[in-house]
Order: structure tokens, then C-alpha cells, then sequence
């Protein structure tokens, strides 16, 4: 999934450990920055964390200068939209639907 800064995300997963950028399933996060993978073109969202250390390593294994963030791969993050719901519906993932139905439901 691709996102874009500014864009209202859910987190598909947690954190699962104290060095990743923290997030909590099913938690709702706001876009702060992207940045793609030099290597593999991997998309990285940060939801506002900065980070002491100066570089990251993708899963292709290419390191790369973070800007002082936590990065976490795009598609740990799903969209807020009336698609994804639909998705998620077919899927019956009702859990998701209904966090994300109610965050649609506050956007109106």
C-alpha cells in the first residue's frame, strides 16, 4: 500500500521491539513522511518519531540515511477509505471494519 503524508492510517500491526518506530494494532496514525528504499524502492512511512540513529537497513539490504526518523514498512499501515473497507468486508475482518468504519464515520 501506498500512502502519502498528511493520510490517516491504521496500524495492521504492532511494534515488536523497543528499537522499531512504536505502534499499536488497530491504532489510528496520521502520515507524517515517506521515504523509499534506494535499493528496492520499498515504500517507509513515519508517524512522527525521530530516531538517535543515522541510517536505515531495508529488507533488501541496502542502508540508507534515515533523517533522524523511524521508519516502518508502508504496508504495516492500511488506508482510511470507503475501498479498504469494502476490502476488509469481503475479507471478514470485522475487527478492522469496525475501527475503521467509526474513523470514516468521525470524518463527516
Amino acid at each position: 500500500m501506498r500512502h502519502k503524508p498528511g493520510d490517516r492510517v491504521i496500524a495492521l500491526s504492532s511494534s515488536r521491539s523497543k528499537r522499531l518506530q512504536p505502534r499499536k494494532k488497530g491504532t489510528v496514525y496520521i502520515v507524517d513522511d515517506v521515504m523509499y528504499c534506494n535499493g528496492c524502492g520499498g515504500q517507509y512511512v513515519n508517524i512522527g518519531v525521530s530516531s538517535a540513529e543515522g541510517n536505515i537497513r531495508c529488507g533488501c539490504g541496502k542502508s540508507q540515511m534515515n533523517n533522524r526518523r523511524k521508519w516502518t514498512y508502508s504496508k504495516e499501515f492500511a488506508p482510511i477509505t470507503e475501498d479498504y473497507l469494502k476490502q476488509l468486508e469481503a475479507e471478514e475482518n470485522f475487527e478492522m471494519c469496525s475501527i475503521i468504519k467509526k474513523e470514516l464515520d468521525s470524518l463527516v
